[in-house]
């Protein structure tokens, strides 16, 4: 009762100031800490325990002295309760993860387990944790491993978009693009139902499933995490390199941003398009490499990811002027803009010798990116941009002519290209080969037929 007073008192309340009441606030708290109240009020459930086992004690000694048998058989059921009490008090020792604590004995019991393990058993080489191996909790604090697991398990006991886009999304921007993945994986399944291995088995028909907070929270994920995996490598002065999880996640968010999924909203469909379209800048500006893979899996399906999803941003070379990322990355420089549309065109250039390249779609992403080149990087890299484009048509003229390929489902690739030609030549007449022109309008050859339909 005295206790119950006193935290009546600490929680009592004045008609004053918010600012006041703070005050007051922070005085009596600091009254509780110095005067052990809350060690008194741990200590009371310890006191009825006592009293508890004392008066089972009575019982005993009083059957015993009545009636030997009874008294037997009671005092063998008080022994076995006790034995319980004692080994539930006990076992926080041997294990950091029994939730069977006392408050009063927190001290003695991680006292003992710092005595009774070597700090050498803590195997940080391990993707999850011995939590036999483990001091205390206190070490799990500082353990990142648990990331992932808790975060998937706070998922799955909350099942709360909302709480994906304003919690879980800052939380994972730490942690590494794989276990990004695999958190990613997990979410979709448990909301499809539908088993997948990884991101690269996700189809765009999952995402209709999903709430439009979940589908952005998503995108706004993996996008996070692929700048992570860059900014990381620039800050350490290592090379940005592509890893497989990047595949993955360059197909999921380039379905998550498909216009059909405009509607439920809006604003977050711009927003994320923008951003997923100045991070494929970001990563064109790497190596040729990176380019290269980044354009396999924008080209490895004839529905158009670019430019459906992704809004590229003008690549452009006057000094200073910054490019409209929401990482606000400076790549105003000549070098770099050239940089940029050299590892393209490069990239572009290796996509040919893949067999898993749809040469439609590859056309009309390079004729897409060379809309966005300044002018006077355009011009500077006509022999190069006529080479990849060379080799681009040699690819969709060799499909074609060997009928290998239901070509019809690549008309609407093909009438992208043929306007994304029609706005290059007006810039630069002499840029296009005739032999592109006609192979893409053997692929579309009734243009207000296709666009009827």
């Amino acid at each position: 009762m005295l206790v119950k007073q006193w935290l009546r008192e600490y929680m009592a309340q004045e008609n004053v100031s918010a600012r006041s009441r703070i005050r007051v606030r922070y005085w009596r708290h600091q009254g509780l800490t110095q005067w052990h109240v809350f060690e008194i009020a741990a200590l009371l459930p310890m006191l009825l325990q006592l009293s508890l086992v004392l008066f089972f004690a009575g019982i005993c000694v009083f059957l015993l002295n009545l009636n030997s048998t009874v008294g037997s058989v009671a005092t063998a059921l008080v022994a076995s309760w006790f034995s319980f009490y004692l080994v539930s008090s006990a076992a926080p020792i041997f294990s950091s993860r029994c939730p069977y604590k006392t408050p009063l004995f927190k001290g003695a019991v991680r006292f003992i387990r710092i005595l009774s393990y070597k700090p050498s058993s803590f195997n940080h080489t391990e993707s999850v944790p011995d939590m036999h191996s483990i001091h205390d909790e206190l070490a799990m604090r500082q353990d990142t491993r648990l990331d992932g697991p808790s975060l998937t398990d706070a998922d799955i006991s909350l099942q709360d978009d909302d709480f994906i886009f304003s919690t879980i999304r800052h939380c994972l921007a730490d942690l590494d693009g794989r276990s990004v993945e695999l958190w990613v994986r997990d979410a979709i399944v448990r909301r499809t139902a539908r088993i997948v291995n990884n991101l690269m088995e996700v189809r765009f028909t999952d995402f209709r499933r999903l709430s439009g907070k979940c589908r952005f929270s998503i995108v706004h994920i993996l996008i996070d995490a692929i700048e992570g995996e860059i900014d990381r490598n620039i800050s350490t002065g290592k090379v940005v390199e592509w890893v497989p999880w990047m595949s993955g996640a360059l197909r999921v968010i380039g379905s998550g941003l498909l216009p059909m999924f405009r509607a439920s909203d809006n604003a977050g469909w711009v927003e994320a398009r923008n951003r997923a379209g100045s991070m494929v800048v970001q990563l064109f500006s790497q190596s040729a490499d990176i380019a290269r893979n980044v354009l396999e899996n924008l080209s490895y399906t004839e529905y158009t990811r670019l430019p459906s999803s992704y809004v590229i941003p003008e690549i452009t070379s006057a000094k200073g002027e910054k490019l409209s990322t929401i990482f606000g990355c400076l790549i105003g420089s000549l070098q770099h803009s050239h940089l940029v549309w050299a590892n393209v065109l490069n990239g572009a250039k290796d996509c040919t010798d893949s067999n898993q390249v749809n040469p439609a779609q590859l056309c009309q992403i390079v004729l897409y990116l060379g809309l966005h080149v300044q002018d006077n990087i355009l011009s500077t890299s006509y022999s190069s941009f006529q080479d990849t484009m060379s080799r681009i048509t040699y690819l969709l003229r060799d499909q074609v002519t060997r009928n290998e390929t239901d070509v019809t489902k690549w008309r609407y690739l093909a009438a992208l290209g043929l306007d994304h030609i029609e706005r290059l030549r007006a810039r630069h007449p002499g840029m296009i080969d005739e032999e592109l022109l006609r192979v893409l309008t053997l692929l579309n050859p009734h243009p207000q037929a296709h666009e009827a339909v």
